[in-house]
């Protein structure tokens, strides 16, 4: 249920950053791009950090890190290059399962 709910809110959200360029022109490509980048960083940090306190990942903590990834490059998406997305990712996700 959970991972239905969090795919769900991912395939959305890139109608949130994207669509935020008003126009399908290379600020939107790259939002959706950084989307990507930066989600991905933060399912990997945040499981990697999950395995390294807790023993084991889980897929809660891979949704729930998917979710901290999109929030935190939510107001960047459209700005930042694609390293910068993934370092927002990447710190994103830890600082969620930190905090």
């Amino acid at each position: 249920m959970v991972f239905t709910g969090a795919s769900i809110l991912y395939i959305g959200w890139f109608g949130f950053n994207a669509g935020s360029a008003s126009a399908a022109n290379g600020i939107a490509a790259l939002a959706f791009l950084n989307t990507v980048v930066a989600t991905a960083g933060a399912i990997l940090s945040w499981t990697f950090a999950e395995w390294v306190l807790r023993g084991k990942p889980s897929l809660l903590g891979a949704c729930s890190g998917m979710i901290a990834g999109l929030v935190a490059v939510t107001p960047a998406a459209g700005t930042v290059g694609v390293g910068g997305a993934l370092i927002i990712g990447l710190v994103g996700g830890v600082a969620g399962l930190w905090g």
